[in-house]
Parts: structure tokens; C-alpha cells; sequence
């Protein structure tokens, strides 16, 4: 009985440290994107910002959430910011097979954990290093379904 207590307790400490720290926010990553050819790629007041990886299942996840997001808020510009490991006509078939029409982009700087999205609406910002909920999208860009 003592060992299933402890083994319960050390479970509950674990899963609160993990929670803990997904929530944590993230530091600023400077946004410097460019696309294939090396040009800037302006950002909009309202944008979202999607760093994500083919390797990564979770950054999937998201990118059909955002995708999502965008299709009914088309005014809030989406873009996905991936590494500079695969080709761009590979990385836009990828796209294409999630629903997403759109070119592949790079930044300068990498976060370290992926997926990492970052929200933004005029001068706000946040950054998150976990997944964002549909609910809050809607509420930071203040719009509803």
C-alpha cells in the first residue's frame, strides 16, 4: 500500500511539473521571415505565426487548427515557418495533402521547442510553446465563430 502511494504521488509531483512548464511563456523570438528566394515577407497588424516541423505530429495538429481559424477569419494572416531541411515542392505537397494553400516561409531565428506559435494583434503579442485552443485565437483577435 505505501509503495502505491508513493508511486501515486510521485505521478501527481511529475504531471504537474510538465504542466507547469508547457505553460510557461516562451522567450520572443525576433520574427525575421523571408521566403524561398531570400525576399521579406511583410507581416499584417493581425497575424499568426506557426513555427512546425514534418517530424513533428503535433505541429500537424496545428497547422489544421490555424488552418481552420483562417478559413473562417481569412482577414487574419496565417504563416507557417518551417526549417530549411527539405525542398519547397516537397514541403508545399505536404501542405496541400493538410488543406493548406500556402508557400512554405523561413525565419532567421529557430525556436526551441516546436511547434511554437506566436499570436499577433497590433501591438500585442504572445508566444506560446504548446499548442493554442480554438477558444483562445478567437479571443485574443477578438472575434467569434
Amino acid at each position: 500500500m505505501r509503495t502505491l502511494l508513493i508511486d501515486i504521488g510521485l505521478t501527481g509531483i511529475l504531471a504537474t511539473a510538465i504542466i507547469w512548464f508547457q505553460l510557461q511563456p516562451s522567450d520572443s523570438i525576433a520574427l525575421d521571415i523571408r521566403l524561398d528566394d531570400g525576399t521579406s515577407m511583410p507581416l499584417s497588424a493581425e497575424a499568426i505565426v506557426l513555427f512546425w516541423s514534418v517530424d513533428v505530429k503535433a505541429s500537424h495538429r496545428d497547422i489544421q487548427l490555424i488552418q481552420r481559424f483562417h478559413q473562417a477569419h481569412p482577414d487574419i494572416q496565417t504563416v507557417f515557418i518551417h526549417e530549411n531541411s527539405q525542398s519547397d515542392a516537397s514541403l508545399r505537397e505536404f501542405l496541400i495533402n493538410l488543406g493548406v494553400y500556402s508557400i512554405p516561409a523561413y525565419n532567421t531565428a529557430w525556436p526551441e521547442q516546436i511547434p511554437t506559435t506566436i499570436l499577433l494583434n497590433d501591438s500585442s503579442r504572445i508566444d506560446f510553446n504548446h499548442s493554442p485552443h480554438y477558444s483562445k485565437l478567437m479571443e485574443f483577435f477578438e472575434v467569434e465563430y
